[in-house]
């Protein structure tokens, strides 16, 4: 049994972990935590990941407590044996892919998600322009990836799964028109269409 410590208002970090949980069908219990007015449930979280910030997984089998969302998404993908490749060259392939997704791609959409959804403060146009152009890049490396597969690295994967919440909110928070990048439009379409989608 996993124990998924997450928050009230969701978000795309949270969702990597429950399309997660739901691929592998690992059994798990959610602990919500509002993580902007529950101060004592914010403190209490310091015990299990200094940084106090949501998702966390603990292990009840093992104790194992895991945070950082892709370090959540390698654990319980060796836990399930699933999702993540067998073999060295691989499983590279897949790692590189999911710590892009973590210093770059998911570290940009995070401060997006943060100042225009978030935050009361707002960002000069500049620093707003500057996350947009990144996202228009990185949305194009990701189509060049995708050309001629139907999965970032052609079986589905971490990978594909730490990238496609993202998704949801892309064109709202970036600017990006998805139609822009007809692989990564295919690709959005197939991950959708997945059962764990539609729970």
């Amino acid at each position: 049994m996993i124990t998924f410590y997450t928050n009230t208002g969701g978000g795309p970090i949270v969702q990597k972990i429950l399309f997660m949980l739901n691929e592998t069908a690992i059994p798990y219990t959610s602990v919500k935590i509002d993580m902007n007015s529950d101060i004592e449930g914010i403190n209490k979280l310091s015990s299990i990941n200094p940084n106090k910030t949501v998702p966390i997984i603990k292990d009840e089998e093992t104790g194992t407590i895991v945070f950082e969302s892709d370090a959540i998404l390698f654990y319980l993908a060796e836990k399930a044996s699933l999702f993540f490749p067998n073999t060295t060259a691989e499983r590279i392939e897949v790692m590189k892919w999911l710590i892009f997704e973590a210093a770059n791609f998911g570290a940009v959409m995070g401060e997006l998600y943060y100042y225009l959804l978030k935050s009361s403060t707002e960002l000069s146009v500049a620093h707003l322009q500057r996350y947009k152009d990144k996202m228009s890049t990185f949305c194009t490396m990701l189509d060049v990836q995708l050309s001629g597969r139907k999965y970032l690295c052609n079986h589905f994967s971490i990978a594909d799964i730490t990238y496609y919440p993202w998704f949801v909110i892309l064109e709202d928070l970036a600017d990006i028109d998805i139609n822009n990048y007809p692989n990564l439009k295919k690709w959005v379409n197939t991950i959708s269409d997945r059962p764990s989608q539609k729970i």
